[in-house]
């Protein structure tokens, strides 16, 4: 067999059949670990559950949207032809941890705040099921099926995660306890500081977690100019090449695929909650809404800048 890699999962795969095994030939795996077989040239996914693998079905990547709330036993994806604008021009960056290529926009250029931002979501991390908790470097994928995570909805992350702190801080004040020290610091000069905070948190080295202001100033246009052709269960225009897709967002379950993106941003509002950003048809909040910390939201990154 040999080693693949899609989006960060960590993946084995093997061309020939029997039992799939972990990274030794010891039957133990761990738990939530997502891995594949390619059978007969179909790739076969397998989670490991109670130290045992179990297949996970997955189907074809060409089929109509799911409506279903369960991806992971859904008999269809979306077809993602229509994901970026083919009329504007993309950039490309490589994440040096993994070694994924994203596409990127410039937004708002040679505007006052022009921006570089990933088109699609981050998907950084190995996927764990949704029903195990996450860790450094760990990330839900829709379903718990790998197909989402792959073809650019991206990765789901809890705030602690999102954030790059430890686990703690979803249920505790950043900064409150030896539990969770870490803490977001916001930049001076600003009537509203946490606005425009520049937090790498799972970003790559370079970027960040995009921030309240940074929505503010691509969304005045209206969220129908941003939000992807596919994914949608309508149609949207997509005219400044964001992309935002439905990713829905995961709490042991998983819900909204196909009406609603979810974005963290680097911003508490109490203990246990932090700000987000949540896009609908044509509509959205990022002013009030507000999240528990230990749901799993997407995260979108923009090249740091003064």
């Amino acid at each position: 067999s040999s080693g693949a890699s899609s989006g960060g999962t960590q993946v084995r795969s093997s061309s020939s059949g029997g039992a799939v095994s972990g990274s030794s030939s010891s039957a133990v795996c761990e738990e939530g670990t997502i891995k594949y077989l390619t059978l007969s040239g179909v790739r076969v996914y397998y989670v490991c559950k109670g130290n045992a693998w179990v297949a996970v079905p997955v189907s074809s990547s060409s089929a109509v949207a799911v409506s279903s709330s369960s991806a992971a036993s859904s008999s269809s994806h979306y077809n993602m032809d229509s994901t970026f604008n083919s009329e504007l021009s993309y950039g490309e960056f490589t994440d040096p941890r993994d070694g994924q290529k994203y596409r990127t926009i410039v937004m708002n250029p040679g505007n006052l705040f022009e921006y570089e931002i990933f088109a699609e979501n981050l998907n950084y991390g190995r996927q764990i099921a949704g029903s195990a908790g996450q860790t450094d470097s760990t990330k839900y994928c829709y379903g718990d099926d790998p197909w989402y995570c792959a073809h650019h909805f991206g990765g789901l992350y809890r705030w602690s995660t999102a954030m790059d702190f430890p686990a703690a801080c979803d249920s505790v004040k950043t900064g409150s306890s030896s539990a969770c020290p870490d803490s977001i610091v916001p930049p001076t000069g600003f009537a509203a500081p946490y606005s425009h905070v520049l937090h790498q948190g799972i970003c790559p080295d370079g970027w960040h977690v995009m921030n309240q202001s940074e929505w503010g100033n691509i969304l005045g246009g209206g969220a129908w100019k941003i939000e992807s052709e596919a994914g949608w269960n309508d149609n949207y225009n997509n005219t400044l090449g964001f992309s935002a897709l439905p990713g829905g967002v995961g709490y042991g379950t998983y819900a909204g695929l196909g009406t609603d993106a979810m974005f963290w941003l680097p911003q508490e509002t109490f203990a246990s909650g932090a700000r987000g950003v949540n896009l609908r048809a044509q509509s959205y909040d990022f002013v009030s809404y507000w999240g528990v910390k230990s749901t799993a939201f997407s995260v979108r990154c923009v090249k740091d800048h003064e």
